[in-house]
């Protein structure tokens, strides 16, 4: 099984990224505190979302 999914922040970084529904393109949301990286990758599964 194949599940397709969209990283909006990446494990180990401090930049947020959001998911662009006019351009389907991830573009920079903002950059979190230096000290602060994510540990795992955080994002969704386009599939299940309500659009």
């Amino acid at each position: 099984m194949k599940l397709k999914v969209v990283i909006e922040i990446p494990k180990g970084s401090n930049v947020k990224y959001e998911f662009n529904r006019k351009t389907n393109m991830l573009e920079v949301d903002r950059i979190l505190r230096e000290d602060f990286l994510y540990p795992c990758n955080y994002g969704f599964v386009p599939s299940t979302l309500d659009w």
